[in-house]
């Protein structure tokens, strides 16, 4: 009886130290890889995860290029697959990428303070309401930040912007025609020179 206690102890004892033989440990899933699964792009991709507090820093003195989207919305999937092949091409490296959704939903402290650093470039949220009392006071309409939108910002100063999509319209069918996707491209070639017009310094052209 006690020789089985021993050799259980014994076998216990060996299942508990370490072999030597490291147990394969799950990838880290990278920025881009993250990315590729939510918006079904190329895993060649410059997006770059950041958190608000970083994002407010670059719109107040930083410099970067900032894409906001919702990949739960077709026209922000449709807009990402266009920027993306855009951004490859162009040779574009690193885009910094937010999901402002929810802090726009919940009209965080941190949502007011975007759309402050944001306001000329923000459209007016329309409530549809009709028919107002003339006793009623009418409230100022509050700006609103639709997705997707696009910033390319050197030193906190924004030197081009892009949400053209918002204002298009869309066929449902096709969603985007080859005519709205062709001017989209442009459009996104267009300020990527400007971008890179501004980021290149004498010594470097």
């Amino acid at each position: 009886m006690k020789k089985n206690i021993f050799l259980l102890f014994i076998v216990i004892l060996f299942l508990l130290v370490p072999t030597g033989c490291e147990v394969k440990k799950v990838e880290e899933v990278t920025d881009a890889e993250r990315f590729t699964s939510e918006f079904s792009v190329t895993k060649n991709n410059p997006y770059h995860y950041i958190e608000i507090e970083e994002v407010l820093e670059i719109f107040e003195n930083g410099t970067g290029i900032i894409l906001f989207a919702d990949p739960d919305s077709e026209k922000d999937q449709a807009t990402v697959e266009i920027l993306t092949e855009v951004f490859i091409k162009n040779n574009i490296t690193k885009v910094y990428y937010y999901n402002p959704k929810r802090i726009r939903d919940n009209n965080t402290k941190e949502y007011q303070q975007l759309i402050k650093l944001l306001e000329k470039y923000q459209e007016q949220n329309n409530n549809d309401n009709d028919e107002v009392d003339e006793n009623e006071t009418i409230e100022k309409e509050e700006l609103f930040l639709y997705l997707p939108d696009i910033y390319f910002v050197k030193n906190g100063t924004i030197i081009g912007h892009n949400n053209d999509i918002v204002t298009m319209e869309l066929d449902k069918e096709e969603f985007l025609t080859e005519k709205q996707r062709k001017q989209l491209k442009q459009n996104y070639e267009k300020l990527i020179k400007e971008w890179n017009a501004v980021e290149c310094t004498d010594d470097e052209c």
